[in-house]
C-alpha cells in the first residue's frame, strides 16, 4: 500500500470578516452607515467573536445557545451571513438534530439568493455541504461539492470540494472511490494544509475498510509532519482523541493531547487538557512508576496553577492516590482524608493488599481475604490487575512457602482448601518445593484436602500430579484410587517417575493385601534393581527389605534373600531404626549357622539382643539358647555358662527354649 509524506498546515476555523469592510459600508441612498447602527454592527461583532471563542473552549452548547439569541434578536441585515455561517457551523458541531434540517434550509437559500459574501462563500458551501449529509440529502450535498469544484478558480477551493466529494462517497460507502478522489488531492495539491485535511479523511476511510494497520501508518505520519495539526480545534482534537483511545491508538492520542498543552494558549484548555491527559496516564498504568510519575505532575501543576479549577479536587485527590501508590503515604492515610469517597476507600484497601504482601504479611491478606473480595474491578483495573485473585495467589504462595520452611505442616493443611490448581501447578512445577510439599500434605492427611484436590484435577494428565493424588489417597486409605492412580504412572514408562513412585505403590499393595500383585511386584522389582537403588535413603526401604525377603525366602532364591537379608540389617543400624529386630539378626544367625560360620552368627544374635526393644520372653530366651549353642559349637565355655545362666533367670512359664536350658547343667 502506497503512503504519500502529508504536510501540514495549521488550519483556521472561525475566520472573522475585516471589520472595516462594514464601518465604511456606504448604503443604497450613498450615505454613510448611521453611528448607531455601526455600534450595532461592532457590539454584534463583538457578541460573534465571543462565541467563537467560547466554542473554541470546548463549551460548544453554551456558545449555541449564546448565538442563537444574537441570531433572534439582530436587526442587521448585513451581519446575517456571518451569523448564518457561525450558526450553522455550531449546528453540525453541537449535532443538533432539532436545528439542523432549518440550518440547512437558511444557509441554502442564503447562498443561491448571492447573499453570502464572495469571501465566505466556499465555507458556506462546505458546511452546506456537511448539513445536507447530517440530514441524509446525499444527492444535494453531492451537487453543491461538484459545484465547488467547477465554479471556483483557485486550487485550494477545488480540494476541498473534493475532498467533500470523498466524504459523500465515504457516506455511501463506496470507499474505493472515495480513496481515489483524496489520492488525487494529495497528488496534486503542494498545499500543506490541504494535504493535511485530506489525510485525516483518508485515515477514517482505512478505517471503515478495516485498515487499521495503513490507518495508524497514515495518522503517524500526520502527526510527526505537524503534531499541531489538530491543535487549532479543541473539540475537533479531543473527538480524535477519544476515536484513537477506541482504536487503542494510545500513543497518538496522548501526541495530539501534548501538542494542545504545547500550543494552546487559553487556561482552560490548557486546564482541562492536562487533566484530561493525567487521567489517561492513569488508564494506562503498566505496574511500572512511569506513568504514575507523568500523571503526578500534570495533577501536581492543576493543584499549584488552577486552585478555582473544576478539577482541582480530582486532581488533589489523584495526586494523593499517587502518592499512596507509590509508597509515600499510607493507605489508612488516604482512606482517613476521603472517608465519604467509596472509591477512594476501595483504592486504600487494595493498596494495603498490595502493601502486605509486599512486606510478605500474607496471613494478614488471607484474614481479610473476604473484604479484600469485594474491591470493584474498576479499582483493580486502575491498579493493573484484571481481579483480586491474582493477588490472593501470591499471599496464598507466600504462605505456603513460608509453612514449608518453618516446616509447619498443620497451617499448610488448613490453607489447602482455598487452594487453587494454578497455585498448586506452580508448587509441584517447582522442584525446589515439590517434595516438601509433599512431605508436608502427608504430614498431616486428610481427607478433605484429598478429596479437593481429587475434584481439582479430575481430568489431570500430568503425572506429577497423580503421584501427589497416590500419595494423599494412600494416606487416607483410599485404596483404590491409589490403585488407579497407580496405573496411570506404570502405562507411562517414565522411569523416573516409576522411581518416585516405587515405594508407595509397595505399601498400597500391602495395605490391599492382594498376595498375586504384591509377589508381581516384587518379582518387577527383582527385575529393576535401579527401582529399589533409588529409593535406598527412604526409611521406609527398611519395609519394602523385609517383605521382599519374606518373598524371596517363599520362591527358594536364598542367595538373592541373603543379599536383601543384609541390606535390610544395614538399613536398620543406618537409620536406628530397628524394626525388624531381632529377627533380622535371627535370620542372619542362622543363614551363617548353615555355613558354619559360628562366630559372625553369634555375634548377630548379640546385637538382636542390644537392639531389640520390649522383647518378650519367649523370644528372649530362645536367642540365649541360641546363642549359648553357638558358643558350645566355638568351645567357649565361659560365654557359654553366661547366657545359660541368663537363659534360666527369664521368668517364663513351660517353655521349650527354657526347659532345655534348665536341662543343662554347667
Amino acid at each position: 500500500m502506497r503512503f504519500l509524506t502529508i504536510f501540514i498546515l495549521l488550519i483556521s476555523l472561525l475566520n472573522a470578516k475585516d471589520r472595516d469592510f462594514y464601518y465604511s459600508f456606504i448604503d443604497s441612498n450613498g450615505k454613510q452607515i448611521p453611528t448607531k447602527t455601526k455600534e450595532t454592527i461592532i457590539n454584534t461583532l463583538n457578541q460573534l467573536d465571543e462565541v467563537k471563542a467560547i466554542a473554541l473552549d470546548g463549551k460548544l452548547h453554551e456558545a449555541f445557545e449564546k448565538l442563537k439569541i444574537i441570531k433572534d434578536n439582530n436587526k442587521v441585515s448585513l451581519l446575517n451571513a456571518d451569523i448564518l455561517i457561525l450558526y450553522s457551523e455550531l449546528v453540525i458541531k453541537t449535532n443538533s438534530k432539532q436545528h439542523i434540517n432549518s440550518a440547512s434550509n437558511e444557509l441554502e437559500v442564503a447562498i443561491n439568493s448571492s447573499l453570502i459574501d464572495q469571501e465566505d462563500l466556499l465555507k458556506a458551501y462546505l458546511i452546506l455541504i456537511d448539513l445536507k449529509l447530517n440530514i441524509n440529502k446525499v444527492e444535494d450535498a453531492r451537487y453543491y461539492a461538484q459545484t465547488v469544484v467547477d465554479i471556483f478558480d483557485d486550487e485550494e477551493a477545488k480540494a476541498k470540494g473534493k475532498i467533500s466529494l470523498a466524504k459523500i462517497f465515504k457516506y455511501q460507502k463506496d470507499y474505493k472511490k472515495a480513496s481515489k478522489v483524496i489520492f488525487e488531492v494529495l497528488s496534486d495539491t503542494k498545499d500543506k494544509n490541504i494535504a493535511s485535511i485530506a489525510a485525516n479523511e483518508l485515515f477514517d476511510i482505512y478505517l471503515l475498510e478495516g485498515r487499521k494497520e495503513e490507518a495508524s501508518e497514515l495518522m503517524r505520519q500526520l502527526l510527526a509532519t505537524n503534531p499541531s495539526f489538530y491543535s487549532s480545534d479543541y473539540i475537533v482534537a479531543n473527538q480524535r482523541v477519544d476515536l484513537l483511545l477506541k482504536l487503542d491508538m494510545t500513543n497518538f492520542a496522548i501526541d495530539i493531547l501534548k501538542n494542545l498543552i504545547i500550543t494552546s494558549k487559553k487556561d482552560d484548555i490548557l486546564e482541562q487538557t492536562k487533566y484530561k491527559l493525567a487521567n489517561l496516564y492513569m488508564k494506562l498504568y503498566d505496574k511500572t512508576d512511569t506513568y504514575l510519575k507523568l500523571a503526578k505532575i500534570l495533577y501536581k501543576d492543576i493543584i499549584d496553577n488552577y486552585p478555582k479549577s473544576v478539577n482541582f479536587d480530582n486532581s488533589s485527590m489523584f495526586y494523593d492516590e499517587i502518592k499512596m501508590r507509590q509508597k509515600a503515604i499510607l493507605p489508612n492515610e488516604v482512606a482517613d482524608k476521603y472517608p465519604d469517597n467509596e472509591a477512594m476507600q476501595n483504592k486504600a484497601l487494595l493498596q494495603e493488599l498490595i502493601n502486605n504482601n509486599f512486606n510478605k504479611k500474607y496471613e494478614d491478606v488471607i484474614k481479610m481475604k473476604k473484604i479484600y473480595q469485594d474491591i470493584p474491578k474498576d479499582v483493580l483495573k486502575r491498579f493493573g490487575y484484571e481481579n483480586v485473585d491474582e493477588l490472593l495467589d501470591i499471599s496464598h504462595l507466600g504462605l505456603i512457602k513460608e509453612y514449608l520452611k518453618e516446616k509447619d505442616c498443620i497451617k499448610l493443611s488448613v490453607i489447602l482448601k482455598d487452594l487453587k490448581t494454578d497455585i498448586f501447578k506452580d508448587v509441584i512445577d517447582d522442584d525446589s518445593l515439590k517434595d516438601e510439599f509433599i512431605n508436608c500434605i502427608r504430614e498431616v492427611p486428610s481427607i478433605e484436602n484429598y478429596k479437593q484436590f481429587k475434584n481439582i484435577f479430575k481430568d489431570t494428565k500430568d503425572l506429577d500430579v497423580y503421584l501427589i493424588l497416590e500419595a494423599m489417597a494412600l494416606d487416607v486409605e483410599e485404596i483404590d484410587d491409589a490403585l488407579y492412580y497407580s496405573s496411570k504412572i506404570e502405562k507411562s514408562k517414565d522411569k523416573e517417575m516409576l522411581k518416585e513412585e516405587f515405594l508407595y505403590k509397595y505399601q498400597i499393595l500391602k495395605i490391599d493385601n492382594n498376595s498375586g500383585n504384591l509377589d508381581r511386584f516384587f518379582k518387577n522389582s527383582l527385575e529393576n534393581s535401579y527401582l529399589i537403588e533409588a529409593n535406598l535413603e527412604k526409611p521406609i526401604i527398611i519395609d519394602f527389605y523385609y517383605d521382599f525377603y519374606l518373598y524371596l525366602i517363599k520362591e527358594g532364591k536364598e542367595e538373592e534373600a541373603f543379599k536383601i537379608l543384609n541390606s535390610l540389617n544395614n538399613k536398620q543400624n543406618e537409620f536406628k531404626a530397628f524394626v525388624y529386630s531381632p529377627f533380622v539378626e535371627s535370620e542372619l544367625s542362622r543363614l551363617l549357622k548353615k555355613q558354619n560360620n559360628f562366630q559372625d552368627a553369634v555375634n548377630y544374635l548379640i546385637q538382636a539382643l542390644q537392639h531389640a526393644k520390649n522383647i518378650k520372653p519367649d523370644v528372649e530366651v530362645k536367642l540365649y539358647y541360641d546363642i549359648l549353642t553357638l558358643y558350645d559349637n566355638l568351645g567357649q565355655k565361659e560365654q557359654k555358662e553366661i547366657y545359660l545362666q541368663k537363659c534360666k533367670n527369664v521368668k517364663i512359664e513351660e517353655n521349650f527354649y527354657k526347659n532345655m536350658c534348665n536341662g543343662i547343667n554347667p
